[in-house]
């Protein structure tokens, strides 16, 4: 039995005890009969995580030792949020009768999200005509896509198509717009619209806040041409549910930590420019990327000269599994909202487990094996990051003398700040 073998068969008994301890007390609980047993539940039950161990590859291990017990662990906890997501994203997702889901978050952070961005995810379908409707607010862009067979609704991804920017809509003055979608223009509609794709049935709209003080634009989504009450409690529809979180389980367990098997081939702690295209990037940004190894006693100083015109840039850290680290409560991100460069015109990060008192610091939160991530929105240059992996207590010796400092109280606030403002958006 290879690692991969055993770590799915950890997680379908992980989630086999989980049930039942469940079990037990749901029996214990039933007044007059405690020696019943539901053989039609339990069998079910022992199908799904049948159909979970004939599969013991779907958790992507290729990228870290998950052979090391501490691993194991985290790869069985990925497995519980991927069906934590995936019974989201199945049990609400009716093209008939839209709603705006949370794919990605703070929780949710398989796929590496950006902890600038917020992620709302519909199903649609290419034949129906949709009416986005709400207010602009203050966020700093928000981003449409459509698509088809996103990531874990197919055994394999489809393809996004082209995006399109909020800021490029008309917005009335009280601050409220909408956006058509469907395969023609409505007859002599002149307002916002997008055009479905054949095979389109999903929108991904992506919100980007540069500040904490900013405010999401609040969204709706309606189907025009086609009303229906869903399917309550329908044995069809349910048992299709089930295998629709199945194979969402498998599927993007597999796929969203092999998103970083491109950088495999290269030097740990060394950037690349994403080279996949139609995966969902967001029009005109780029992306840099780099697996990093940082020892505990260790940081890691990356250094860039900043496009003279860049709409937005951010960085960002994350594990061998592409989960965004702890970000809600900790200080794993920042952008380009504050000055950040030097007097010569680069900036410099220092990437480290411990708080060097600089302004440009990203917290490795003591994962020494990872995933980093550079982003320029909008740039006139494409600046590639350089690194030097240096000892801690050295820093300093390789800073300007004009590197802005904070103080332990000045991070308490930032990442405060941060926190609540993180809070008042819907991340769910």
């Amino acid at each position: 039995m290879d690692r991969r073998e055993a770590l799915g068969q950890l997680g379908a008994l992980a989630l086999a005890a989980a049930a039942a301890e469940v079990g037990a007390v749901g029996k214990q609980s039933r007044e007059g009969d405690v020696s019943m047993d539901n053989q039609h539940t339990r069998k079910l039950w022992e199908q799904c995580l049948e159909q979970l161990r004939e599969n013991g590859s779907f958790i992507d291990t290729s990228l870290v030792e998950a052979d090391s017990p501490d691993m194991a662990r985290e790869a069985v906890s990925y497995l519980f949020m991927s069906l934590a997501s995936a019974y989201i994203l199945m049990a609400r997702s009716d093209p008939d009768n839209p709603e705006f889901l949370p794919l990605v978050n703070h929780v949710l952070d398989y796929a590496a999200p950006n902890p600038d961005a917020t992620y709302y995810f519909a199903r649609i379908t290419s034949e129906g005509v949709y009416r986005v409707f709400g207010y602009r607010n203050s966020v700093h862009w928000v981003d449409f896509l459509t698509g088809y067979d996103f990531v874990g609704f197919t055994d394999k991804p489809g393809k996004a198509f082209a995006s399109k920017q909020i800021d490029n809509f008309i917005i009335n003055d009280d601050g409220s717009f909408e956006l058509y979608l469907s395969n023609t223009r409505p007859a002599g509609y002149l307002g916002n619209w997008m055009k479905l794709e054949p095979r389109v049935n999903y929108l991904l709209i992506r919100q980007f806040a540069y500040g904490p003080d900013e405010v999401d634009a609040r969204m709706g989504i309606e189907r025009l041409d086609k009303t229906s009450a869903p399917q309550i409690h329908s044995s069809e529809k349910t048992a299709g549910l089930i295998d629709d979180i199945i194979r969402h389980v498998k599927t993007s367990s597999s796929a969203w930590p092999g998103f970083a098997r491109w950088l495999h081939e290269y030097p740990v702690n060394t950037f690349h420019i994403f080279p996949l295209k139609g995966v969902g990037e967001v029009e005109g940004q780029s992306y840099y990327e780099s697996l990093y190894e940082i020892a505990q006693d260790q940081a890691l100083l990356i250094e860039f000269t900043l496009p003279k015109q860049c709409f937005y840039w951010n960085i960002q850290i994350a594990d061998r599994f592409w989960r965004t680290l702890e970000y809600m409560n900790r200080h794993t991100s920042f952008n380009g909202h504050e000055e950040r460069t030097d007097n010569d015109g680069k900036v410099r990060i220092v990437i480290a487990h411990q708080d060097p008192g600089v302004a440009n610091w990203v917290d490795a939160c003591g994962v020494t094996e990872g995933h980093l991530l550079i982003r320029f929105q909008q740039a006139d240059s494409r600046p590639v990051p350089t690194t030097k992996l240096l000892p801690y207590d050295e820093v300093d010796k390789f800073l300007p003398a004009e590197t802005r400092r904070v103080s332990m109280a000045e991070r308490a606030q930032q990442i405060r700040r941060w926190r609540m403002a993180r809070q008042l958006r819907r991340s769910w």
